[in-house]
């Protein structure tokens, strides 16, 4: 079957910072249409802020962990003194012991240690990496801006290892489909069928090949239509053989979607068909009325499952009044009109 769409990325991101700071370098690869690689560094926010507070937070770190050990040394003392006094342990009370001053110290240690954390990932989140492979859709900061953290919009990114079309079907149409629905296991229920999007480039025909991934998961109230989504592996690598383009996102093609194969099918043109039937030609030019099954109806054309044999003749002029048995002229015959 035959159907349309817009080729859309898979992934797409606006691309943020959690950091503020000023903008100090900007990358090479950090414009508009530029291709880049996952992990690789796309902007550089000036450190010297975070640098600052990493060193505050590692020293304050350092003067607990001594609080800490000074503690324990002081609870061991007292707990020695204690027992040099001819009492047990056992008798000792939490103050006594330093147990507050000992909890203290540990929840600063801890505190201290959470502190160094976050200013350590703040420090290394001063250099912007994409988070994938891909390319730049369009790009708002440049060096020497200064930028909020998850509040100002450095650039809208998008995947390149998957394209994907969203493709309207009729209920009539998925009939000849294998639909790759998917259930609450998330198991797909059957294979993905192929699909060949095409499209005009430069004044010649370039088409793609993928697969139907998945459906969607709800039919549009206003059309009564599902979804069906396709995917290109790949679209933006380079074919050296062809020459062919990249499959961009934003390209509207066309679908043909493989669908159930129909044995000893027959073609006719759509005035052929009246009411689900034909009008047959005879040997002796006699006009026979058959019934036929009908698989799809197209704009110009009728598949029919069964109904006609190899080698008969259909009527294609318009007949006012047709009935069974009588006599006709045959100005032409179309020998291309034979079961497929």
């Amino acid at each position: 079957m035959v159907t349309h769409g817009t080729v859309q990325p898979r992934t797409e991101t606006n691309l943020t910072s959690e950091v503020s700071g000023v903008i100090v370098e900007v990358s090479a690869k950090f414009f508009t249409g530029k291709f880049f690689e996952q992990d690789e560094v796309l902007l550089q926010v000036d450190t010297i802020e975070y640098r600052a507070l990493y060193a505050n937070a590692k020293s304050r770190l350092a003067r607990v962990q001594l609080v800490l050990e000074q503690e324990n040394a002081l609870v061991e003392q007292v707990l020695n003194d204690w027992k040099a006094l001819g009492r047990g342990q056992e008798g000792a009370g939490g103050l006594v012991l330093r147990e507050p001053q000992l909890v203290l110290a540990q929840a600063d240690v801890e505190a201290a240690q959470a502190s160094l954390e976050l200013a350590e990932r703040n420090l290394r989140l001063t250099t912007i990496r994409a988070p994938y492979s891909g390319r730049v859709r369009e790009k708002f900061v440049d060096i020497g801006q200064v930028i909020s953290a998850r509040a100002t919009l450095l650039a809208r990114i998008y995947s390149v290892d998957v394209a994907e079309v969203r493709l309207p079907i009729s209920s009539g149409d998925a009939d000849y489909i294998t639909m790759p629905e998917i259930y609450a296991d998330d198991v797909p229920a059957s294979e993905k069928p192929r699909v060949i999007l095409e499209f005009d480039y430069a004044g010649r025909p370039i088409s793609w090949e993928g697969f139907i991934d998945r459906m969607e998961g709800v039919i549009d109230v206003t059309t009564r239509q599902m979804v069906a989504v396709a995917q290109v592996l790949n679209p933006y690598a380079r074919d050296e053989v062809s020459g062919r383009p990249p499959l961009k996102a934003g390209q509207f093609v066309k679908a043909r979607i493989q669908g159930h194969l129909l044995k000893d099918a027959t073609i006719i043109p759509r005035g052929a068909l009246h009411d689900e039937s034909v009008y047959l030609i005879s040997e002796n030019n006699r006009l026979e009325i058959r019934r036929v099954e009908v698989a799809r109806k197209g704009i110009g054309t009728v598949v029919l499952e069964s109904g006609l044999n190899e080698g008969e003749q259909i009527c294609l002029t318009p007949l006012e009044f047709a009935t069974e048995g009588m006599e006709v002229i045959v100005e032409s015959v179309y020998d291309d009109l034979r079961p497929r």
